[in-house]
């Protein structure tokens, strides 16, 4: 910081320096003292502003961006929030960098999914335990606490839920608040701040789970719908909405000769298929095309535009969802 004012302190070396040839000695010994003090009171306001920087500024690395948003709601003007994958980028393929490894251990948190998930962070996670969140641990704790079945159905659900948990309200809830409490541990004069900025996320994501909610009601129904592969568990469970059919398995490769009969059998033509818009190219594309279906950006990752708040994503979110579920309803069923 200091740095930045050398060309301050230079004018006021350089006047002074003029004066001299013009004054006395009284006048310079005075100038003198003037300038020093002067520099004293700038060097000592700039150096507690750099402490006062350094022990609350917070630095908190996300492993997606729909983790970032709710960081940054909490997080506030208190610090910045990175994400490590950017928008377009998929998790499946993703590989760490030397810059990513060296923003990772400058943070004072890594928010991320788990290592089930995310293995390329397992061993940075383990290095900084302290400053680490897991969603998956979060979940996990949730289910131990609350006694939930482990069926096969709910196990389904429970996966699902981990890969996407940031699509239920619920679980953004949970991680904020668990976000809250860990910052405050490491930096304790921010409890205040940060308690303000928890009450404001959890009524802003009320307020957006009731709009949700009223906008999804007319949409529930026994009309069948697609998408690319299982993403939308922790969302459908939240609102209570019949699970789409999952064409694949994964996005790297279209369904098999059993898979596809399954489907010309579940969808009805012109059924509705929602894909993530860095899966929409390639098969899914031409499959959905040659079959009479219609294909639906959702935008999962939220990296289609940059959302001002986890909100505003979530709302954009159910929007496109209900599109999808609105399109399918209007479409004569064969069952």
């Amino acid at each position: 910081m200091l740095l930045y004012n050398i060309n301050f302190y230079g004018a006021l070396i350089l006047k002074l320096l003029i004066l001299i040839r013009k004054s006395g000695l009284l006048a310079t010994c005075f100038l003198l003292f003037s300038v020093s003090a002067m520099i004293s009171v700038f060097v000592h306001a700039e150096e507690k502003s750099e402490r006062t920087h350094s022990l609350s500024y917070l630095k908190i690395m996300t492993s997606n961006i729909p983790l970032a948003l709710i960081a940054r709601d909490i997080v506030g003007q208190l610090g910045r929030v990175d994400s490590l994958l950017k928008a377009g980028q998929s998790p499946h393929d993703f590989a760490l960098k030397v810059s990513d490894r060296k923003r990772l251990g400058q943070a004072d948190v890594l928010v991320w999914l788990g290592g089930d998930i995310e293995p390329y962070l397992l061993s940075i996670a383990k290095q900084q335990s302290r400053h680490q969140l897991s969603m998956d641990e979060l979940i996990n704790q949730r289910t131990i606490t609350s006694g939930e079945a482990s069926h096969s159905e709910h196990s389904h659900h429970s996966e699902d839920n981990h890969f996407h948990a940031w699509l239920s309200p619920e679980n953004s809830l949970m991680l904020a608040t668990a976000l809250v409490e860990r910052l405050i541990q490491l930096k304790p004069e921010l409890k205040n701040q940060l308690s303000t900025n928890l009450a404001a996320f959890v009524a802003d994501v009320a307020e957006a789970d009731q709009v949700i909610k009223k906008l999804l009601a007319a949409k529930n129904s026994a009309q069948p719908y697609a998408a690319v592969h299982g993403a939308y568990g922790a969302f459908t469970e939240h609102y209570d909405l019949a699970e789409p059919f999952m064409i694949s398995r994964s996005t790297e490769r279209p369904p098999g000769i059993k898979r596809l009969l399954n489907m010309r059998k579940e969808l009805p033509k012109g059924s509705c298929v929602l894909v993530e818009p860095e899966h929409a190219q390639g098969w899914p594309k031409q499959l959905t095309a040659r079959e009479g279906l219609q294909l639906v950006e959702i935008d999962t990752l939220a990296g289609r535009q940059d959302y001002p708040a986890y909100t505003a994503w979530l709302q954009q979110f159910a929007s496109d969802f209900s599109l999808c579920l609105q399109l399918s309803f209007k479409v004569p069923s064969t069952i």
